[in-house]
């Protein structure tokens, strides 16, 4: 049974290779294993094809999200902190 459990570094790992290439079977059936029990590996894919789809968006020429109203609560932030 250890065989098939996978490492988070080694999930991590195959996640992003999988944005490449298909994984072989027996990987694909580990990294599904993985992150059915992993909690922060499965946030982690889901960041993962957040962000490649994202990318695939702006090179298709849509307008990238506006990252002004992130930026104005994160200056807030610091400035009630100080």
């Amino acid at each position: 049974m250890h065989t098939l459990l996978l490492s988070c570094r080694k999930a991590a790992a195959l996640i992003e290779r999988r944005s490449f290439a298909p994984l072989p079977a027996g990987l694909s059936v580990q990294l599904w294993m993985h992150t059915r029990i992993c909690a922060g590996c499965k946030a982690f894919q889901h960041q993962s094809e957040v962000i490649d789809t994202l990318l695939e968006q702006r090179g298709n020429g849509v307008d990238a999200v506006s990252t002004a109203p992130l930026e104005q609560r994160i200056i807030t932030a610091i400035n009630d902190k100080n």
